[in-house]
């Protein structure tokens, strides 16, 4: 058994201008390329305002025998715009400084043994692509497929992103944790619950029908998070349980 860090790296690989370390749901993952964490104390300073809490991965490195920088991939676009156009639509390019700190980053952290894993091509069985563009899967995708990679190989995985989403991969059982950068905690079931109020495998569900501010959806106007936890108790709460069985049962919703 291995102890993994997932490190979400906030920098598409086509700003850093470096050639990806591919991977797919399928690929044989050579987790053992590195032989150590790495010397995160020798990342320059100035590449903590890539969006990435460098002392907390420091910190959090201990007892771990691998750390994975998950990417986005090197060009194109992420796959979700193919399902809603407006998906991050607002987002703007971050400028030069940004760009070039996180290619620093990136360096230090692979030449100090990191394994870099850059998210591949993905297009949804059933959908037809813009004719010329080509379509990735996003950092968030390659760290879900890992953790299924590492719950089936018996390891034990801390997920560290800035990414509240990351809390539905949570799973106590299969020695799956989050360290937030935002507050520092680490978040385990009963942290998620009590964050969110809906067990991690039900935080998909919480987001289809919340939405999310920042990857700009909002299916249901005036349902917020906490209404969608109470529709999701009441109606859904089951592991076989979902969306269809809130509507089902939506006159007989409690009212908010």
């Amino acid at each position: 058994m291995k102890n993994f860090i997932l490190f979400s790296l906030v920098v598409s690989l086509s700003a850093c201008g470096d050639e990806p370390v591919a991977a797919s749901h399928d690929a044989t993952i050579d987790v053992d390329a590195a032989d150590s964490t790495p010397d995160v104390a020798q990342v320059p300073d100035a590449a903590v305002d890539v969006e990435v809490d460098l002392v907390l991965l420091r910190d959090g490195a201990d007892g771990f025998d691998r750390v994975v920088l998950c990417c986005d991939g090197p060009h194109g676009t992420s796959w979700r715009k193919l399902l809603l156009p407006t998906y991050k639509g607002s987002r703007v390019d971050p400028g030069e400084t940004y760009k070039e700190l996180g290619k620093q980053t990136l360096q230090r952290l692979v030449a100090n043994g990191a394994i870099r894993i850059a998210a591949p091509q993905y297009i949804p069985e059933g959908i037809t692509q813009e004719l010329g563009k080509q379509y990735y899967a996003e950092a968030d995708d390659v760290i879900g497929s890992l953790c299924f990679w590492a719950i089936t190989n018996g390891h034990t995985v801390r997920i560290l992103s800035c990414d509240k989403d990351m809390m539905q991969l949570v799973d106590d059982e299969a020695g799956i944790d989050l360290a937030l950068t935002g507050d520092g905690m680490i978040y385990r079931e009963r942290d998620v619950v009590a964050s969110l109020a809906v067990a991690p495998c039900k935080v998909p569900l919480l987001k289809a029908l919340a939405g999310d501010t920042s990857d700009e959806y909002k299916p249901y106007k005036g349902l917020g998070e906490g209404g969608a936890a109470k529709l999701i108790d009441a109606f859904a709460s089951g592991p076989d349980q979902g969306i269809g069985d809130i509507w089902a049962n939506i006159h007989d919703a409690p009212p908010s």
